[in-house]
């Protein structure tokens, strides 16, 4: 239902703008024929500090990419 980190693509690169841009802005998975509810993920951007998405996307990264 959730794409995984391990080996996420977007998690591979050095450059962290969309895992950046996920964090504050939210994501939506779309809805399939499988799986007929789209999932969300609420935007951060209201709520966190710049600190804190370089902490998290920081932790993401060493933790699941590579």
């Amino acid at each position: 239902m959730f794409p995984p980190l391990a080996g996420n693509s977007l998690l591979q690169t050095t450059d962290p703008t969309s895992a950046i841009n996920i964090v504050l802005s939210g994501s939506t998975l779309p809805a399939t024929k499988t799986a007929p509810s789209a999932f969300t993920m609420a935007p951060y951007d209201w709520l966190v500090s710049d600190q804190d998405v370089a902490d998290v996307v920081s932790f993401i990264q060493t933790s699941w990419a590579m």
